[in-house]
Parts: C-alpha cells; sequence; structure tokens
C-alpha cells in the first residue's frame, strides 16, 4: 500500500542501504551552504528587530541559515520550526554530540553597527566549517535525542486523558498495560517503552526528523486527540514491521 512505502529506501542503490547512515535536515543543509558569507546590515537589522538584545555568532548564523536557505524547506513549517530549535540548542550539552558545526569571524579592524542608523561600517564576514558525526555517535546519542524532545514535547501536559494514554501504549507494545489504572504509572510506562524502542534501536529509524515528527504526533495526540497525528504514529509503528530501516514515510497533514 502507498501508505506504507518508504520512497527514499526504495530508491537507495544496494550500497547506501547496507551502510542504513542517519540522515538529518540540518546535515543537509549546513553541507549545502556556502563555507564563507558576507554579513549584511539586512542580517543584523533582522536580529534587532525580533528583539534579541545581543548580536551573537548563534544569532548571526540563524541569519545566514534563513538568508542563504529560503527555499530550503519547501514551505515545510514543521521541519523548518524543527531545524531552527536545533540551531538554536545546538551549543547546549543535550546537543554535545552534534558539534560539528565551527564558526569564525573576519572582521576589518573598526568595524561597528551603528543601530540608529542601522549602518553597518566596516566589513564582517562569517566562515562556517560543518563537519557531521559519523553513524556510531548518532547511533550513540539517539536514546538521548528522543528523551529531550519527549521531555520538551510531551512533559508540559497537565492531564492525558486515560484513554489516550492507554491506546498510546498498545500501539508502542507496553505489556500488560490494560491492568494498570494509574496515570503516573500509564505514563511511566510509555516513557520507558519509548527509551526502550531506541535504546536497542527496534524501529531501525534512520531519520532523525522523523524521530522529532514522532515526539511532535505523541504530543498533539496526547494533549488535542489529533486523529491526523495518531494516524502517522500508527503508520511508522507498522513501517516496522517489514524490518527494513526507515527513511520516509507518507505523513498526514
Amino acid at each position: 500500500m502507498k501508505l506504507y512505502r518508504d520512497k527514499v529506501w526504495e530508491e537507495m542503490d544496494w550500497l547506501t542501504k547496507a551502510v542504513e547512515p542517519y540522515v538529518f535536515t540540518p546535515f543537509k543543509l549546513f553541507g549545502n551552504i556556502l563555507p564563507r558569507h558576507q554579513i549584511t546590515e539586512e542580517m543584523i537589522e533582522n536580529i534587532v528587530v525580533n528583539g534579541d538584545l545581543t548580536i551573537d555568532q548563534d544569532s548571526l548564523l540563524m541569519q545566514y541559515v534563513t538568508t542563504y536557505n529560503k527555499d530550503f524547506f519547501n514551505g515545510q513549517k514543521t521541519l523548518e520550526d524543527h531545524v531552527y530549535a536545533y540551531l538554536k540548542n545546538k551549543m547546549h550539552g543535550v546537543w554535545e554530540p552534534f558539534r560539528g558545526i565551527s564558526i569564525s569571524f573576519d572582521i576589518t579592524d573598526g568595524a561597528y553597527y551603528d543601530i540608529t542608523s542601522q549602518k553597518l561600517n566596516g566589513e564582517v564576514y562569517i566562515n562556517v566549517n560543518f563537519n557531521p558525526p559519523n553513524d556510531d555517535v548518532i547511533k550513540e546519542y539517539v536514546p538521548q535525542f528522543v528523551s529531550h524532545y519527549l521531555s520538551s514535547e510531551i512533559d508540559y501536559i497537565d492531564k492525558i486523558p486515560y484513554k489516550r494514554l492507554l491506546e498510546i501504549n498498545s500501539i508502542l507494545g507496553v505489556k500488560k498495560t490494560e491492568k494498570t489504572k494509574s496515570y503516573k504509572k500509564l505514563k511511566a510506562h510509555m516513557r520507558s517503552r519509548i527509551r526502550e524502542i531506541f535504546e536497542n534501536d527496534e524501529w531501525k529509524i534512520r531519520n532523525l526528523d522523523l524521530i522529532m515528527f514522532f515526539t511532535a504526533w505523541l504530543r498533539d495526540y496526547l494533549a488535542t486527540g489529533n486523529q491526523k497525528a495518531l494516524i502517522n504514529i500508527s503508520t511508522l509503528k507498522f513501517m516496522t514491521h517489514n524490518g527494513n530501516p526507515i527513511y520516509s514515510m507518507e505523513i498526514v497533514e
């Protein structure tokens, strides 16, 4: 059925299939951008307009990516938000294995930005060097990656309806879940089972974007009962039955 096809996997050559490389949009993004780019007045102005009080390497990097890759996401707002969230947090401890981005600046002597006139006096260049982590590092880090997103996506939900937790636990394969009447235990079982899935690589997901989407779908269904999110979770789970690594799926928007 079309709904359960992984087109990316199907189109891979046999050697790539044998390697099963991990993919992540930021890796592709930084692999395509220019390694050196001039910082413009418009880029700095956008930082100020967005309310940032400090113009630092992170804010300049964000503007660089936004300016240079306006059409990169092809209108996929959810993916765009996730990638920018990644960039904002890339220097934090949780992203340690993904610090493949090194940034430096070339600044002419005496260069400064006049916030009153919105003029950049002198020239500033950003140099970006990107070396993605190898697959062994990524595989080891995936459980922490998932835990981070679960914390940011799900933990804030005050009260999840019992039936929704029960349904998600059933999809995830939590054993004896129907005998558990405690809300706290159900939620703990769900977290434990998700951690187990990714620590043991049971679902063989090789696209980190899909992992982020998975946690977002969990949030949407558990918090609001979004049926499209539930369909996507169920589809992803169903695709694990063929035993192939998962790179893509037909997402119900």
